[in-house]
């Protein structure tokens, strides 16, 4: 087997060979200072083409914070590279937006790369997943109740948009393992930090790879990573040829104010159905979308009496309107008070 600094330098090749960018293209790269991203810059400052530009922010929530974009900074004079360091207060966003730490941090990020794409030009942003995030994906996609597009884990090469901005998201590490990334940055010399919020468990994900996996390993004899892997592989190409299969309908049920005709939906398959409403509540901004929500909506949308409506996570409001079925936000709930309509104290 070839050594894993070559494995990884092979990976990389290949995600380069199949996107082609230009001699002038910006390329961004996402760096915490973590091995995974670290050996990933690596790669691509030391055999990619174009411009390389690592992306760092400090999301504020953790004293070694400072350490990590600290390396990063030493590391990009280290090997002649650009790049871009940032600050964030995730935890007084997640405040004032009344959503968790770690929805805020995914905003922040993602407003981050937008501002840094817009500044440079660049449309290929590269993310350092790996096949053991893969399989944490996954896992927590099924207990969570995802559809079958969420069990197909996450996307190799995707464009995905950034607060208005398309980029291209490419991972090339997907199908390597951790344990591989982490030999190939001692082979090579190169530094990181440990995120030490890694080794707690009161994070969901945290739980996963460190008693969920284990736990499977030691039950049933095998590694499960490798196989939760391949299967996400097949369910992606499996979603990406129903997925084409649902647009393609969707342009039959789609009514010019945004809605679906009733009875055309319901003359689609069953399972069909279900991924038209998906994509389509996706495009009134319904993110984070797990099964029940799209079959609640659906149930809306087959049933001749009640339900007529449902309301749905993110503010957003489905229901049946003379034969078409409408998403809009979802009224405000009524401020409960007692008799005299005085609101109690404590």
């Amino acid at each position: 087997m070839p050594k894993a600094s070559e494995q990884v330098i092979q990976a990389v090749a290949t995600t380069l060979a199949e996107v082609a960018p230009p001699g002038d293209a910006v390329l961004l790269v996402a760096v915490s200072g973590g091995v995974d991203s670290m050996v990933l810059w690596h790669a691509l400052a030391t055999f990619g083409t174009g411009t390389v530009i690592a992306c760092h922010l400090n999301h504020g929530l953790r004293a070694a914070a400072k350490e990590e974009a600290a390396l990063v900074r030493q590391r990009a004079k280290t090997i002649g590279c650009r790049c871009v360091a940032a600050r964030a207060d995730v935890g007084k966003e997640a405040r004032r937006l009344g959503v968790s730490v770690q929805e805020a941090g995914r905003r922040a990020r993602r407003a981050f790369f937008a501002r840094q794409a817009q500044r440079f030009g660049a449309r290929l942003l590269f993310l350092a997943h790996h096949a053991d995030d893969q399989a944490e994906t996954v896992l927590w996609n099924l207990v969570r109740g995802s559809s079958p597009r969420g069990v197909a884990g996450i996307a190799p090469d995707a464009f995905q948009d950034f607060d208005g901005l398309t980029l291209r998201v490419l991972r090339p590490l997907l199908n390597l393992r951790k344990s591989t990334l982490v030999e190939a940055a001692r082979e090579a010399d190169i530094p990181w930090l440990e995120d030490q919020s890694n080794t707690q468990t009161t994070y969901t994900r945290n739980c996963i790879r460190l008693q969920a996996i284990p736990a499977l390993r030691e039950s049933t004899g095998r590694d499960p990573v490798p196989t939760l892997a391949r299967f996400a592989a097949l369910a992606r190409d499996d979603e990406e040829w129903l997925a084409q299969i649902a647009d393609d309908a969707a342009t039959h049920v789609g009514t010019p104010c945004g809605g679906i005709t009733l009875a055309g939906l319901r003359q689609l398959p069953r399972p069909l159905a279900r991924r038209v409403i998906e994509s389509w509540l996706r495009t009134y901004g319904c993110r984070d979308l797990d099964c029940h929500s799209t079959l609640r909506a659906l149930a809306v949308a087959l049933a001749d009496n009640k339900p007529r409506a449902v309301n749905l996570a993110g503010g957003m409001r489905v229901s049946r309107r003379r034969g078409v079925l409408v998403c809009l936000a979802a009224p405000p709930t009524p401020t409960k008070r007692n008799s005299t309509n005085s609101v109690t104290g404590g």
